[in-house]
């Protein structure tokens, strides 16, 4: 593996890798030259006349053996129109909700017949915020204000995470069009908000895993994972728990982290009571300080019924039949009968487990 050195820079310009074009780069490899990420920034002035210049590097392998020095000219040629140019744009960076210049440092602009005579107009955007040229609402500003940085750039507050302005530089005479892109850093001032919330299904008795499928959140500048389930109220026939298995009991829990949920160890377990509807309300926030809360959520919680109740005799049974020698008498609900809960009377069925004797024919 080659890397190259520079040892002798250019005496205008710089070396520079394509990922960051504003640094100079004292050295690269030979995997960076084979993608073309190596770059000659010349400087950023009109040129009226070609320039020769040289530049020297040094290549040293994997045994930290030098090679000769390796010489390269470069030619700055003269620019072949009179049209204005942009030779730098950075773009912008700012926080959402601020203001910030567009200096130099940013934006610059050459032109080999007049600099003074030019001027920027932006003909598209900003659509997420204004320009203002010494304070005063503006679209139109001079090279000189991007020098002076009175040009500044008003973000609207709004959740955009990038904005661009397109400018028409003229020096009167010709004009080209250029894009100067606007990035916005997002400020943590959104509530975290639900996504994901599909009614919870369990056998009664039983207990369910809350998925990502059934319960989600989600944070437009924040983490999700750190987003935090807090109980308003808890549910009436059950409890949220913890647990890293299926078999283990689990730990009764209040609040839990959306990474709890997403690894798999939040679980609404019923208690077993003969109720079938529940529900729980919930209040997302975030990590922020002071935390962003969101509305009120209300998770819905159908319980399927288990047949797990047995028939009950009824009140007043008695349970014994008085019947004359030959006689046949019927067996009524006076005598036996016993209802269920869980099914209708008429589906019980009743089983003779020991058949009708007598002490003289057992």
């Amino acid at each position: 593996r080659l890397v190259f050195n520079v040892t002798a820079p250019p005496a205008e310009g710089y070396i520079t890798h394509l990922e960051d074009h504003t640094r100079p780069v004292g050295s690269f490899t030979w995997l960076d030259l084979h993608d073309m990420k190596v770059a000659y920034q010349p400087p950023n002035s009109s040129q009226s006349l070609r320039r020769s210049l040289q530049v020297e590097f040094q290549a040293i392998d994997g045994f930290f053996t030098s090679s000769p020095s390796i010489l390269v000219h470069l030619s700055i040629r003269m620019s072949e129109t009179n049209a204005p140019r942009v030779s730098w744009n950075m773009g912008l960076d700012l926080l959402e909700g601020q203001s910030r210049p567009i200096t130099w440092e940013e934006l610059q602009v050459v032109d080999k017949d007049n600099i003074n005579a030019v001027h920027l107009v932006a003909v598209d955007g900003p659509a997420h915020g204004r320009l203002s040229v010494r304070g005063v609402k503006a679209f139109m500003f001079q090279v000189r204000d991007l020098k002076e940085g009175v040009v500044i750039y008003h973000h609207s507050d709004s959740d955009s995470t990038s904005d661009h302005i397109i400018f028409r530089i003229s020096d009167g005479h010709h004009s080209i069009r250029h894009k100067f892109p606007i990035n916005i850093l997002p400020k943590d001032d959104s509530p975290p908000f639900l996504i994901n919330n599909v009614a919870l299904e369990v056998p009664e008795g039983g207990a369910v895993r809350l998925q990502e499928y059934l319960l989600l959140a989600t944070d437009t500048d924040s983490s999700d994972d750190l987003i935090l389930y807090q109980m308003v109220s808890g549910p009436r026939a059950g409890r949220l728990v913890r647990k890293s298995s299926t078999h283990q009991t689990g730990v009764s829990v209040d609040s839990f982290l959306q990474r709890d949920l997403i690894e798999g160890q939040i679980y609404y377990q019923h208690s077993g009571d003969e109720t079938f509807e529940d529900s729980f309300d919930m209040l997302l926030s975030d990590s922020h300080q002071p935390p962003n809360l969101s509305q009120t959520y209300t998770v819905v919680v159908h319980v399927f019924p288990v047949k797990d109740l047995l028939p009950a005799e009824a009140p007043g049974t008695v349970r014994s039949l008085v019947v004359r020698e030959t006689e046949v008498v019927h067996v009524s609900q006076s005598q036996l009968n016993f209802s269920d809960r869980e099914n209708p009377d008429s589906d019980l069925t009743y089983i003779i487990t020991q058949s009708c004797s007598s002490p003289l024919q057992p």
